[in-house]
């Protein structure tokens, strides 16, 4: 995920793009749910995932099964109940994982609300076929599996507007009400009201070494400002741990 060397991109709410996204997430969660025979090529019992035997879902997890679906290639893992536990799709580093019912909402721009069980979370490699059977995997399952700790749909709603600030041990505010960028006072940027390029390490107000070496330095400007590609790199990268790169030509 690369930074100011990125393209221009259009404004958008993160709050808005959030509802938007768990609500597909919930569409495509009800979707899968269909789907109990077409596009299944295997089905098998679990086995051993967090070294007791169990999955971590349905009401008997020693018959708790995983399945494969296509368009697009996933793996699904089922409860003893039938129930989907686990979606992990073939080249994705998100699984999302069925859990606790939340709300989610943004008051001061929409009356919408969006309620789902899906938790999404970064696996620390990607997922391919077979994957279930691999130690990192268990390992991580085992770890998650029952987490009610914030996922990305809960990162992504603490930067909305109204969100009580957040400060780790530092005292550095890492969550918190964010504006899109400073005024546009100049009429550049296309008159658009807003200046664009607001990185999450201007948020942040600290600077943030990259893996290929550069380091980004906020400018107090931006401070506790997010566009909306520094808010996805805040989310995905910053919160979540996704390896970040400085620019959109680096590689590495």
């Amino acid at each position: 995920m690369a930074g100011k060397g990125k393209k221009k991109t259009r404004h958008i709410v993160p709050g808005l793009v959030v509802l938007t996204l768990v609500g597909a997430s919930g569409y495509l969660t009800v979707e899968l749910r269909k789907q109990e025979t077409p596009g299944v090529t295997e089905v098998r019992n679990v086995g051993v995932l967090d070294g007791t035997g169990g999955s971590g879902g349905g009401a008997d997890d020693s018959k708790a099964t995983w399945s494969r679906l296509e368009n697009p290639a996933r793996s699904v893992l089922r409860g003893g109940d039938g129930q989907i536990v686990a979606v992990l799709t073939d080249g994705s580093r998100t699984a999302t994982l069925t859990g606790k019912a939340r709300t989610f909402q943004e008051p001061a721009a929409t009356k919408s609300k969006v309620s789902t069980r899906d938790w999404v979370r970064l696996l620390p490699e990607e997922w391919k076929k077979g994957a279930e059977k691999e130690q990192w995997f268990k390992d991580w399952y085992a770890e998650n599996k029952d987490s009610e700790e914030d996922d990305l749909f809960a990162f992504a709603f603490q930067y909305v507007a109204g969100a009580p600030d957040k400060k780790d041990e530092q005292g550095t505010i890492y969550a918190g009400d964010a504006d899109f960028g400073p005024l546009n006072t100049t009429g550049a940027e296309g008159g658009d009201l807003r200046l664009e390029q607001s990185d999450f390490y201007d948020f942040l107000g600290v600077q943030y070494p990259f893996r290929d070496g550069a380091v980004g330095t906020p400018e107090a400007m931006r401070a506790r400002a997010l566009d909306c590609s520094g808010f996805i790199r805040m989310v995905l990268g910053y919160r979540a741990r996704y390896p970040l790169m400085s620019l959109d030509s680096a590689s590495g």
